[in-house]
């Protein structure tokens, strides 16, 4: 069975972790608490039925990946949230792919900062994660700040 952390699911389901742990004590949700991590997982079962938007294979692979900690799915998951009109859902994924070093996720990141998706409007906040975003080799990172200084 294919588990993912409290914390993934929380940001698939829009619930915060102290309700998931009220729902897991209630057993509404199917979990394993791993001793050894000591971290408790959530069944992907339960995910796709309550996910803010419906989930493929390919989806539900994209999220093992993210839940893992791989960057390009962490950003992979982010576009899915954003093409659902999900924005602060994106952000949660953006920003753990952008500390990666992600340059697709540093500039998306930034983008949405230029126009307010998720956050406030904060042109200087845009500037710098596209900056950052150009320098680790985006190449629309480069035409956007060759658009913004410009």
């Amino acid at each position: 069975m294919n588990m993912i952390s409290i914390k993934t699911y929380a940001h698939l389901v829009n619930l915060s972790e102290r309700t998931i742990r009220r729902h897991i004590k209630a057993k509404k949700l199917t979990s394993f608490y791993d001793a050894g991590l000591n971290r408790t997982f959530i069944s992907l079962n339960d995910t796709t039925k309550h996910s803010l938007i419906s989930l493929n294979e390919e989806d539900v692979s994209l999220i093992l990946a993210a839940d893992s900690g791989e960057a390009s799915a962490q950003n992979e998951v982010a576009l899915l949230f954003l093409e659902h009109k999900k924005a602060t859902q994106a952000i949660y994924w953006l920003q753990l792919a952008a500390i990666q070093d992600h340059a697709d996720a540093m500039c998306l990141l930034g983008d949405c900062y230029l126009r307010g998706l998720g956050f406030e409007k904060d042109r200087n906040l845009a500037i710098s994660w596209i900056s950052k975003g150009a320098s680790a080799g985006s190449d629309i990172a480069n035409q956007q700040m060759d658009s913004l200084l410009s």
